[in-house]
């Protein structure tokens, strides 16, 4: 199965990380949901600064601050109650379901870092899983959902040759 993937770099060039490592997590997220999955999906990517992320922030969630990735989904699917992508959501020219938009802040996501360029795409593929299981219908609102969500991540992440990477990370 063929899934689309675009990834835009928007108002930004450096420090950046490989847009690569933001279609290798799309890639591996996917691949997690194999089972569950069974029509080609489409994922866009968007690789910002700081300012364009904390506008569509403001316009979209009320808070007036950057932060490091958004998710915009197309669909309410819910992996974890059965909600899965659906030929009943692909849009018939192109076969595929839209999962939805992500956005990404190099600027944040490099911050997180510690300004450690050797971290940057480790980090990025990391915001990009988190952001996929939100377009997948994951949360972390609640403790019960956030321990579903990081375990998940784990799992994506160890799939990702990085499974030691998540540490203590909170969000």
């Amino acid at each position: 199965m063929t899934h689309k993937i675009f990834i835009h770099i928007k108002n930004y060039t450096s420090p950046m990380f490989s847009p690569a490592a933001v279609k290798a997590a799309i890639v591996a997220v996917l691949d997690y949901y194999r089972k569950a999955i069974t029509i080609p999906c489409e994922v866009s990517a968007v690789i910002t600064d700081d300012e364009d992320i904390r506008a569509y922030n403001n316009e979209f969630r009320g808070e007036d601050h950057s932060t490091d990735v958004l998710s915009f989904p197309a669909h309410d699917i819910s992996m974890e109650y059965g909600v899965f992508p659906s030929a009943e959501l692909a849009e018939p020219s192109t076969g595929c379901c839209a999962l939805g938009d992500i956005l990404i802040s190099a600027e944040t996501v490099f911050r997180q870092t510690g300004g450690d360029k050797s971290k940057i795409n480790a980090e990025a593929m990391f915001m990009t899983v988190h952001s996929m299981l939100h377009l997948l219908g994951y949360d972390h609102a609640e403790p019960g959902e956030k321990a579903v969500m990081r375990e998940n991540e784990t799992e994506i992440m160890k799939n990702l040759g990085l499974g030691d990477y998540l540490g203590n990370k909170n969000y």
